[in-house]
This record gives structure tokens, C-alpha cells and sequence, in this order.
């Protein structure tokens, strides 16, 4: 209910209030991405990467401009052409149980395609830190071969939540094991794993930070996926837009707000490996606890440095 909603948030934002008020937030270079950050410095290094290259990122956003027309092509089949018609002629658009759907349906496919862009963010964050030139069209051309893995990866990861969310005990566990699994679309990208072995990566990763991971992974991406499908909820309901319009104001917010989490997502996941190979540190010696990364690298841990099964 309302109530419940409102106490989440507010714990929500008393967790965030005390980390970014307890965190170190300089040095904030943006480069040397493979180094150990406070989640201050993560924020500040993520707002100077994007701002940085904005051309690069908001291209790579763009994405999400065929993404929401895509939606709207398979909102339109479902609410028009299928088994929900009638009741879409007898309620309107503005009825507020299609809304929760559409919302559903727009947010589930929303997740799929913020992978493919923490993906992409995360070749191009690479490709920057190693002074090569990249543009949006050839980070998505890199991780093509990421694709696979990351949608099998993915489509474990839902099953697993689907069959968690039915049992009030498993939504805890549910809870759990999202943040141990958000990293799936970086860890895909940069190292050399197949399915099973990117859940295990993105799991081992957040071993010991899972916290650091919910505020600054879960916490900004969900923030960033469903604020396109609330604002468009909000324009349904008080205007009676048609889907496809919403749809089409969700995308271009996502084109703004995408690249931002996922470059934010990308901090996170160098931070957490750079913990895990070269070790813990003093805030005063973060700056040389670094590691050598680069596109398809390979590291140590299960499934790394093997050619992705087909």
C-alpha cells in the first residue's frame, strides 16, 4: 500500500543520505576506470565521464528511441490484436489495471534492453580509458558477441525472480540474489564467461559489498527504468494518450537517463574487481590500487579466459 511504499523510500533515502555523507568524493578523474572508488568518488566519476562525452553516451542512448518503438509494436498486439481487446474497448486506455500492465510489459523489456546498454557503456569506458577512439556504432558493434551470453544470463536471472516473487518468503531472497546478479551486463562485456559462469562472476564480485551495490546499482538503474514508464503511466492517465505516444516520451527520458546509470554501473563493477584482485586499501593509496583490464579480458575465477560456449 501507500504506506508501506512511502516507508521504503524513506529508507531508501536515509541509506543513500548517510553514504554520500560518509563517502570520499574526490579524486573523481573519470579515467583509469579500473581502480577502487568510495561511492562518492563512483557519483562524481560517472557525472564527469558523461559529461565529458556526451555526444558518445547520448548515442548510445539512443537505442532506446527502436527500443521504445518496439514496445509499442508489442503493446499494440497484445492490447489491440490479442486477448486483451475487449477489454480495452470496454475500459479505455485510462484504466488503471492496463496501465499497471502496460507498465509491467514496458519495465520487463526495459531490463533486457538496460543490459545490452551497460554492455555497450562498458566497452566504450574501455575503449576511453585505453585512449582509443569509440563511437556509440562501434561499442554496439563490440559487443555483439556479448549478446548471448548476457540474454541467457538474463533470462535465468528472471525465471528465478518470477518463481521467487510468488512466496512471501522468497522476496527477500529474491532481493538478494538482484543485487548479486547486477553486474551481469559488465562482467559479460569485459571478461570471457558463458551463462552460468557470468551469474557466478557477478555474484563472487558483490560478495562482502552488497550494500555499495544495491545504492549504486539497483538503486540508480531501477530509478532510471522506471521513471520513463512512471512519467509515461502519469501522461496516460491524466491525458488519455494513446500507448504509442507513451512509449515514445519513456524512450527519449531513457535516452537521457540510461547512459548515467550504466556508466555509474560500470564504476562499480571495476571498483568491485579491482577490490577483489589487487585487494582492499587505504582511501590514500585508491589511486594505485588499479588493474589492467580491456576489452574480453580474462581474469581469474570460474568460466574466465575460456572461449564463451556456443
Amino acid at each position: 500500500d501507500a504506506g508501506t511504499t512511502l516507508l521504503v523510500v524513506a529508507v531508501l533515502g536515509a541509506l543513500f543520505i548517510w553514504f554520500v555523507t560518509r563517502t570520499a568524493w574526490r579524486p573523481s578523474t573519470p579515467l583509469r576506470v579500473a581502480r577502487r572508488r568510495t561511492v562518492g568518488q563512483v557519483l562524481s566519476a560517472t557525472w564527469r565521464m558523461y559529461a565529458g562525452h556526451p555526444r558518445l553516451f547520448l548515442g548510445i542512448g539512443l537505442a532506446f528511441i527502436p527500443i521504445g518503438l518496439v514496445i509499442t509494436g508489442l503493446q499494440y498486439l497484445i492490447f489491440r490484436i490479442g486477448t486483451l481487446e475487449p477489454l480495452l474497448l470496454s475500459t479505455g486506455e485510462q484504466n488503471g489495471a492496463l496501465a499497471l500492465l502496460a507498465l509491467g510489459l514496458g519495465s520487463l523489456l526495459t531490463l533486457f534492453a538496460f543490459s545490452i546498454i551497460v554492455a555497450t557503456v562498458a566497452r566504450a569506458m574501455v575503449e576511453l580509458d585505453a585512449g582509443r577512439p569509440v563511437t556509440p556504432l562501434s561499442a554496439y558493434r563490440g559487443v555483439t558477441d556479448s549478446v548471448r551470453p548476457l540474454l541467457g544470463a538474463l533470462a535465468i536471472a528472471v525465471v528465478v525472480q518470477v518463481a521467487l516473487s510468488f512466496t512471501i518468503v522468497g522476496i527477500p531472497l529474491g532481493i538478494f540474489l538482484l543485487v548479486r546478479w547486477s553486474l551481469l551486463g559488465a562482467v559479460v562485456e569485459v571478461e570471457s564467461h558463458g551463462v552460468r559462469g557470468v551469474l557466478r562472476r557477478s555474484a563472487s564480485l558483490v560478495r562482502g559489498h552488497w550494500l555499495k551495490t544495491f545504492l549504486l546499482v539497483v538503486g540508480m538503474s531501477t530509478a532510471a527504468i522506471l521513471v520513463g514508464p512512471f512519467v509515461g503511466a502519469l501522461v496516460l492517465l491524466v491525458s488519455g494518450a494513446a500507448f504509442s505516444i507513451v512509449n515514445l516520451l519513456a524512450a527519449l527520458i531513457y535516452v537521457l537517463v540510461m547512459p548515467f546509470a550504466a556508466i555509474a554501473t560500470g564504476y562499480t563493477y571495476f571498483d568491485l574487481r579491482a577490490r577483489r584482485e589487487v585487494g582492499e586499501t587505504t582511501p590514500e593509496r585508491a589511486l594505485d590500487a588499479e588493474i589492467e583490464v580491456g576489452a574480453a579480458a580474462t581474469t581469474a575465477g570460474d568460466g574466465a579466459g575460456a572461449t564463451r560456449p556456443e
